[in-house]
């Protein structure tokens, strides 16, 4: 037996038992007997407004009538206009606390009007009004599929060129799912290009980056998919765990030998397993379980020393859902379309049944621990941010709940 596993066994025995501690801890509290009944204000709406281009499929006319969809939910509508020679629109969309299943953040709304679906969809934000150009969305629009990699600390965003295009614009945010505008364009390229460099943005845990390239094609302009590189400290020194997350799957990771190839001088590595509450440890180069890797996946990683110190994971922005099994700890991570809980309690208090919530800290190599019902360590979390839940009894669940 290496000195990696037998390591690694003993710390997991050390993991066990804390986390039998944090079970007496979240059980200690009792039910409240009551709670405040006092409703919240209502959400204000998300306003949109801008042109509506004719194409040879459809002719937008001064007077009908743009709605805005979110699922099958109407969720606000205006008659369009005729402003010298353009036609335009301004919409209001309702927030989902004034009309239940419309407006909140990460729900999508699709614009229509004479039956006519519109492009391009937008994300729900009530932030500031944004500005949109729509056409039909059968038009050829130059779109494009953006891919993200990692080189030391900088960030490579690269696509196929469409020969439509006549420029490219790359926008950046430090959230996911973000409206592109002037504030988050940086760089405009010819229509000749494939790639752009962000340099030496990559490798700091403290700050998130997520891209959008926007096509422009004479007046159709339209936004890819959003990529982002999320970046984790690991502890070098030797011995010691740190709890990374996969918010993305970075090409070419699908499994435990994989990942710790893409990180780099790994010694072992360990993935939870909710249904048997049991660890799966894998020590490279090839001894363990060579468990699977998948979007959305948690795993403590044990850096041999002097290893990297930093790990950024990048790929496609998407929504993700964990199933939580009961009566038991799940590792996972802040769905990147929860971008507005900034804290434990605020986690707690969206999800339900939680009994505690923990956070691994890599320097101290110890948990911190929040309980809903006594309190603790609100520990700070954003998008991408690994943690565990203990949630009560019951049937497994899935959350966030899909909109």
């Amino acid at each position: 037996m290496s000195n990696s596993i037998r390591y690694s066994l003993l710390w997991i025995a050390g993991i066990v038992g804390l986390l039998g501690f944090a079970t007496a801890a979240g059980s200690a509290g009792q039910l409240p007997h009551s709670v405040d009944t006092q409703p919240s204000p209502p959400l204000p709406p998300a306003v949109f407004y801008g042109t509506i281009l004719p194409s040879s499929a459809f002719t937008p006319v001064a007077g009908m009538v743009l709605q805005a969809y979110i699922g099958s939910n109407l969720c606000g509508q205006t008659a369009i206009k005729q402003a010298e020679n353009d036609i335009t629109f301004a919409i209001v969309v309702t927030a989902d606390t004034t009309q239940a299943g419309c407006g909140t953040a990460g729900r999508f709304i699709q614009f229509r009007t004479a039956d006519n679906d519109l492009s391009p969809t937008v994300e729900w934000d009530n932030r500031q009004p944004h500005e949109l150009q729509l056409h039909h969305a059968s038009v050829t629009d130059g779109d494009v599929t953006i891919s993200i990699g990692v080189s030391a600390d900088d960030v490579e965003l690269s696509w196929i060129a469409n020969a439509v295009n006549q420029a490219y614009e790359i926008h950046r945010s430090p959230t996911p799912f973000f409206t592109p505008s002037t504030n988050t364009l940086i760089a405009i390229l010819p229509a000749t290009a494939t790639s752009y460099t962000d340099p030496g943005v990559g490798g700091d845990p403290k700050v998130s980056y997520f891209y959008a390239v926007l096509t422009v094609n004479g007046t159709i302009r339209v936004y890819t998919d959003q990529v982002g590189a999320i970046s984790y400290t690991l502890n070098n020194t030797g011995g010691k765990y740190s709890l990374i997350a996969l918010p993305f799957l970075p090409q070419g990771v699908t499994n435990a030998a994989s990942l710790a190839n893409y990180i780099g001088n790994v010694g072992g590595l360990l993935k939870w397993n909710p249904p048997t509450r049991s660890f799966r440890f894998f020590s490279p180069p090839n001894s363990g379980d060579n468990f699977s890797i998948a979007r959305g996946d948690v795993v403590f990683t044990l850096i041999n020393s002097g290893g990297p110190n930093v790990v950024t994971i990048a790929g496609l922005v998407a929504p993700i859902q964990f199933t939580l099994y009961p009566d038991g700890f799940n590792f996972i991570s802040l769905p990147l379309q929860k971008r507005e809980l900034l804290d434990a309690a605020a986690v707690a208090a969206n999800m339900t049944t939680v009994e505690s919530l923990l956070s691994w800290n890599d320097a101290t190599q110890l948990f911190r621990f929040f309980v809903p019902l006594s309190g603790g360590d609100n520990f700070a979390v954003r998008p991408g941010s690994p943690f565990i839940v203990r949630v009560g009894s019951g049937e497994p669940t899935s959350w966030p709940l899909s909109d």
